[in-house]
């Protein structure tokens, strides 16, 4: 798999958050109070397996979301016929 782009969607979002995967900060651009886009590496998928995607805020009043999970899958080799 290689790198992509991964919107989050939540609610109260502000200019400094920043969304981590597996607690390491990605590179997050602000969207909207309830959008967040963030750069995923491809070393960030090279694994199956599961990632958890928060959501840092600043302070005050910041902290850390609630963490949901991102399942990775392995990519097979080449497509089976019929």
């Amino acid at each position: 798999a290689g790198a992509f782009t991964l919107t989050v969607t939540g609610s109260n979002f502000l200019a400094g958050s920043v969304v981590r995967w597996n607690g390491n900060n990605r590179t997050t651009t602000f969207v909207s109070a309830t959008t967040l886009t963030a750069a995923i590496t491809a070393a960030d998928v090279q694994s199956a397996g599961t990632a958890a995607v928060t959501v840092f805020n600043p302070a005050p009043g910041g902290g850390t979301s609630g963490s949901l999970s991102f399942t990775i899958t392995a990519s097979g080799g080449g497509g089976g016929g019929g």
